[in-house]
């Protein structure tokens, strides 16, 4: 009926130009359904690409943690540099491994200041202990201001941890 009326409207050396419009609209819409579908694909592969960000970056911790128990500190330390987790738990005790490891590997000014950035982080059983390491991090490197500075504060911000129990007299050796 549609065509009825423009044969009505349009003379005859017309139809082909509506017969282009008509295919050219056509054609639109198909492209914008591709393009809603590669839209959709990308997308999936954007969700698949983060998951196997994340996986590696979990690989990176468990090596650094077989690396640290292997005995092999620097291997360690450099797998346990590329975790970069955003959680309360696993972060801040990878960042104290981090510190171990560096403390095995006498590299006591990156130990601290891993033990620094554990010790920074909202985990109250890790940041007494990062703190206690730091401190003597500090005492190793013969910096006393640090040291007391750590370990007052596990007894001013932790006293109820096990690592403010007998902190006075790490508190009177860091004097």
């Amino acid at each position: 009926k549609g065509l009825k009326n423009i044969k009505k409207k349009f003379q005859d050396d017309k139809l082909p130009l509506v017969d282009e419009v008509i295919e050219l609209d056509k054609q639109n819409r198909e492209a914008k359904q591709e393009a809603d579908s590669l839209r959709a694909n990308r997308n999936k592969l954007s969700k698949e690409i983060g998951g196997l960000y994340k996986q590696g970056k979990l690989a990176a911790l468990y090596a650094g943690i077989c690396y640290y128990k292997l005995g092999e500190y620097d291997e360690a330390a450099k797998y346990l540099k590329k975790y970069k987790g955003k959680d309360l738990m696993v972060e801040p005790a990878a960042l104290q491994l981090l510190g171990d490891a560096y403390v095995q590997a006498d590299e006591l000014s990156k130990a601290a200041k891993a033990f620094r950035k554990a010790a920074n982080t909202e985990n109250e059983l890790i940041a007494p202990l990062s703190l206690k390491k730091l401190g003597l991090v500090y005492l190793e490197l013969d910096d006393r201001k640090g040291a007391l500075k750590a370990f007052e504060t596990i007894k001013n911000q932790y006293p109820q941890s096990s690592e403010a129990q007998d902190i006075d007299k790490y508190i009177e050796l860091a004097r």
